[in-house]
């Protein structure tokens, strides 16, 4: 049986058969390769748990999937190589010995308004209030105000942002060097005023 499901992983792999690549839990797949006594599916999972982390992400830390939906896609391999009872069992001093990791896992954050909305490029989905509703909360907002202006060029966008709490101003630019998810335009701007 086990022999069967081995083959099944190397023949007819694919997103939401066993394991989401997005996601990038390889975790089934390297106990398999374990119990099966198969390297070379050890070894091709239990290497794709880091390997994500750096392939996945530019330098400046934003993950490369385009649109700020399909980069929240890797929140589960965030909540998962963080979790002591996800990768942290298997390798405990990940987050250590990956201090990018930290980095990486927390910028997707930072590129929403001051009232929490994400900043829509790419090929993003529009939101609708319902969804995603706009922060009221005079705590929230007043630490929203708090974000510096930021760039990240690796990916190719830059938020320019002025005053405070109740007039805050925010001027997206997105000139984006990514192919994913993206779009032909060179430049595109985006003036947001209280979030």
């Amino acid at each position: 049986l086990l022999g069967e499901v081995v083959m099944m992983f190397k023949s007819c792999y694919a997103q939401l058969l066993k394991s989401n690549y997005q996601e990038a839990d390889y975790t089934e797949m390297m106990i398999l390769g374990l119990l099966a006594g198969d390297d070379y599916l050890f070894d091709f999972a239990a290497a794709n748990q880091e390997c994500t982390l750096y392939n996945h992400h530019g330098q400046d830390g934003l993950n490369q999937q385009g649109a700020p939906n399909y980069m929240a896609m890797l929140g589960g391999y965030y909540r998962f190589m963080a979790d002591s009872a996800g990768w942290l069992e298997f390798e405990p001093d990940f987050v250590k010995r990956n201090p990018f990791f930290t980095f990486a896992s927390t910028e997707l954050s930072q590129l929403r308004t001051v009232r929490g909305l994400e900043f829509e490029f790419g090929d993003q989905h529009q939101w609708e209030p319902v969804r995603v509703p706009i922060s009221t909360d005079p705590v929230k907002v007043a630490e929203g105000a708090q974000r510096p202006s930021r760039s990240w060029p690796a990916y190719g966008v830059s938020v320019l942002r002025v005053g405070g709490a109740g007039h805050r101003q925010e001027v997206l630019l997105a000139h984006d060097r990514i192919s994913n998810h993206s779009k032909a335009d060179k430049l595109g701007i985006q003036c947001w005023v209280d979030g």
